[in-house]
């Protein structure tokens, strides 16, 4: 029998009886009716649906079982061609359920209207779903709807999903615990002006996930990632203010590409703070600068490195600041190796860079070179501030000599002043 034909009628429900088993052979049908749910959450919703026809006990039953599973291979009649088997009887379930939903599962291989799809998810969202799990493929653009992405009940969230996928502007699941097994998705965000991003995995995947964010009227982004997932900044003209903080996952060889990827989307940002490891994440052998791996920063006055500059993350950073031709500030927190000193300069040292600050300034020999250089070749720079460290305090004679050190530099800037400043420990 096909599971439509099991369904009730839209517009009646008929009684539909099959062959009649003697009582006392039929114990199962004696059991309670939370047990018999229990036992239906197990199967596929098609199978708990085709229960219905056994007798009159067991006709209602599947209408408050909590799991309701759809999936649509090999469902529908093969000599129909279309999908309309699977969606009408995806609707017809959800139209006579009754009980909450734990479990929703939607698995379809072929292409759905997203429409159809948005309505699904917007009534188990209704029925208080605890676990909401998608994997579909559809050619049009997917809106996720705001009642799911601001729903206190779930608790799992999981997107298998070939398609353009847009979210609602606010977005608030303050009782998930799990978001998981998205692909390849756009999500787009037009409205948004403030975004904190966070992608992090647990488990070392060979999937390639890539997320692409178009958020046309962002201007604050925070986003921190261990490049697992491939992230794809788009159309962002108005960005501002960025701090991006990368954590270079060991094993993974697509994490450089991934964080280059992402530092491509920020062409239009005004100031950009890099914490953690992301100069490391940038880092490519066999390469100095990777000039030609960064996009022009075209709006970019503002650089801030807050983490430790060893000597192979030289590289990335000088291929920023080549590719900033308007840089006017460059913070950095501590400089301990690099190679600075390779023609030609990046354009920002020759016209617009002003000041330097240096926010843990030791003496040694690493930091002094990097000052150096700065002070021999920005030729509008007005301030260099150093701010000591603890053991450069505690050092005068050594703080004294690198003071009349630095005095001697030759200076690309007549107007250029120098500040030590020793911070309170």
């Amino acid at each position: 029998m096909d599971v439509i034909s099991a369904l009730p009628s839209m517009k009646q429900q008929k009684t539909i009886e099959g062959p009649k088993v003697s009582d006392d052979k039929d114990r199962i049908s004696q059991l309670p009716d939370s047990l018999l749910h229990h036992i239906l959450s197990f199967l596929p919703t098609k199978d708990a649906v085709m229960t219905c026809v056994l007798s009159t006990r067991w006709q209602d039953l599947w209408m408050s079982v909590t799991n309701l599973d759809f999936k649509c291979y090999g469902y529908y009649k093969k000599e129909d061609k279309s999908n309309n088997s699977f969606t009408n009887f995806v609707e017809r379930v959800l139209l006579f359920h009754s009980s909450n939903i734990i479990r929703f599962c939607l698995d379809y291989g072929d292409s759905l209207d997203a429409s159809r799809v948005n309505s699904w998810i917007s009534a188990a969202v209704r029925r208080r779903v605890q676990e909401f799990r998608l994997s579909i493929h559809t050619q049009s653009v997917l809106w996720l709807p705001r009642n799911l992405c601001t729903s206190k009940m779930l608790t799992e969230l999981k997107i298998s999903a070939s398609c353009e996928l847009k979210l609602p502007s606010i977005i608030c699941l303050s009782n998930l615990k799990r978001w998981s097994k998205i692909n390849h998705v756009t999500i787009s965000l037009p409205n948004l002006r403030s975004l904190a991003l966070s992608v992090f995995s647990i488990f070392k995947s060979e999937d390639d996930c890539k997320i692409k964010i178009n958020a046309e009227n962002l201007i604050f982004l925070d986003c921190a990632s261990d490049l697992t997932a491939d992230l794809h900044l788009d159309n962002m003209p108005l960005l501002a203010n960025s701090t991006i903080g990368l954590e270079l996952m060991g094993g993974n060889s697509k994490s450089a590409h991934h964080a280059v990827n992402l530092f491509g989307g920020l062409s239009f940002v005004k100031s950009l703070v890099i914490s953690k490891g992301t100069l490391e994440c940038l880092y490519y052998r066999n390469s100095v600068e990777n000039l030609n791996l960064f996009p022009t920063f075209v709006n970019l006055s503002t650089l801030e490195v807050n983490s430790k500059v060893m000597s192979h993350a030289s590289g990335p950073l000088m291929g920023i600041i080549r590719n900033a031709p308007i840089l006017e500030s460059i913070i950095i927190k501590e400089v301990y190796g690099g190679t600075w000193n390779r023609k030609p300069y990046p354009p920002c040292l020759e016209f617009t860079l002003k000041t330097c600050c240096l926010l843990d300034f030791d003496g040694r020999p690493a930091d002094t070179l990097f000052v150096k250089f700065l002070l021999k070749t920005a030729k509008v720079l007005e301030r260099m501030t150093l701010y000591c460290s603890k053991y450069l305090c505690s050092q005068p004679k050594k703080l004294d000599h690198i003071m009349k050190l630095l005095k001697t530099v030759p200076r690309g800037s007549r107007n250029c002043v120098i500040d030590f400043i020793k911070k309170s420990y």
